[in-house]
């Protein structure tokens, strides 16, 4: 078990999130503003026509190379929807069990098949049960100039039903200890 430390005596409140499916009652993750999750991911010309059909989103921007190379994007880009998708993958895969409950989006930039997007989150505020991050994706590598922009940014939301507080006036950290 993890234990950390402080070394004035003022009185913190941590954060952790029980792991349901661990019967040890020690089996906590410690959670505090400016922690950083991330996922990376390739969109690739089968991810947008899988999107496609299930959202019923067949705008010839995302699927038509003809009609796309008229636009001022010469090509088709990736539905922004499935890129802001990627957000709760980041925030799933580091807290498992909890609810998404708000997310608000700004689309910077267009996002285009084959580009590797990295989605980033940052916890901003914790309040009672609720979490809320600071969101971005951004363009990584691919086939053209694209590279290392910013394609989404924004906030999140989400309720983690097993997020806990304890105050406490001291914390030891016995890692570098035991």
């Amino acid at each position: 078990m993890k234990r950390f430390y402080c070394d004035n005596n003022e009185i913190k409140k941590v954060y952790f999130i029980k792991n349901e499916n661990n019967h040890d009652d020690d089996a906590k993750k410690m959670i505090k503003i400016g922690d950083i999750d991330e996922f990376t991911k390739k969109i690739t010309s089968n991810d947008v026509k899988l999107f496609s059909e299930i959202c019923g989103d067949k705008n010839p921007i995302h699927l038509d190379e003809s009609y796309s190379k008229k636009t001022k994007y010469g090509k088709c880009i990736v539905h922004g929807a499935l890129v802001a998708s990627l957000i709760p993958s980041v925030v799933s895969k580091s807290m498992p069990g909890c609810i998404y409950i708000h997310e608000e989006v700004n689309f910077t930039k267009p996002t285009f098949v084959n580009d590797i997007v990295k989605a980033e989150t940052k916890i901003i505020d914790i309040t009672g049960k609720k979490i809320t991050f600071s969101t971005q994706c951004t363009v990584i590598s691919n086939d053209n100039d694209n590279i290392n922009n910013v394609v989404i940014k924004g906030t999140s939301i989400i309720h983690h039903p097993n997020l806990i507080s304890k105050r406490i006036d001291k914390i030891t950290n016995l890692n570098e200890k035991e």
